[in-house]
């Protein structure tokens, strides 16, 4: 498959929402032969690396009925007496 690198830089928002560092993030995409995208990312802050993001990239499924499920969970809620 092929390969495409991709650099850009995104400031990312704080815990408090306001707008936080800007990070610059160095992404190599690679198509397998299956037809999946495998993406790596360096993440780099004022030229230090400071993390890595992976992911996975597949076609979604055409037939909704057998469409994967996503699960996120949700914050625990405090007991009211």
């Amino acid at each position: 498959g092929g390969v495409f690198r991709l650099e850009y830089t995104m400031r990312v928002p704080g815990e408090d929402g306001k707008p936080g560092p800007k990070l610059r993030f160095r992404d190599v995409l690679a198509k397998l032969p299956d037809g999946r995208v495998i993406n790596n990312a360096t993440v780099g802050w004022w030229g230090l690396k400071v993390g890595q993001v992976s992911l996975e990239i597949a076609r979604a499924v055409d037939d909704v009925s057998r469409s994967p499920t996503l699960s996120v969970p949700q914050p625990a809620r405090a007991l009211s007496r």
